[in-house]
């Protein structure tokens, strides 16, 4: 899964998966899943997904009763938080951080390589005029701090 997500990290300037939802499940025999997990998350966030906290599990064998069920509640409760989320028809408002990587990306391909795939792809869908990937509704706070993080994007992308 690693070497997938590093081969399509392209993907993480031009993310497309918008409205698609996402967990990870982790299964493992070691005691770093949550490590693992939180790195596929982020990777999901980062390709465009909205991102429902998973799960690690510990899979070791033999398994005991107690650890075979408190496994299966962990399932089930990823699940449950996968399956709302699927019912969502209205995209989240980004966070400060996703605001910032979207606006300060956007800015600084503007001091770049003018025939790059990035400077081509951002305005095919309007990213360059846009608040963020897709419609969303910022409020007075995250709409100002969007334009701070175009200010950064401009005063640093070309130094990048």
């Amino acid at each position: 899964m690693k070497n997938l997500l590093d081969r399509s990290a392209f993907i993480f300037h031009r993310p497309r998966f918008f409205g698609k939802t996402f967990t990870a499940i982790v299964t493992q025999g070691v005691p770093v899943g949550d490590q693992v997990r939180k790195y596929l998350e982020d990777s999901g966030a980062n390709l465009g997904f909205e991102v429902i906290k998973g799960c690690s599990i510990w899979t070791m064998d033999p398994m005991s009763e107690s650890r075979k069920k408190k496994a299966v509640q962990k399932i089930e409760k990823c699940s449950e938080r996968f399956y709302r989320n699927l019912l969502r028809d209205v995209r989240p408002v980004p966070s400060f951080f996703r605001l910032m990587l979207f606006r300060t990306t956007r800015s600084g391909l503007q001091y770049r390589d003018k025939k790059s795939f990035d400077y081509t792809y951002y305005p095919e869908k309007g990213w360059f005029q846009s608040d963020y990937y897709y419609e969303t509704r910022l409020g007075p706070i995250k709409k100002w701090a969007g334009h701070f993080f175009d200010f950064l994007g401009r005063r640093f992308g070309n130094s990048l």
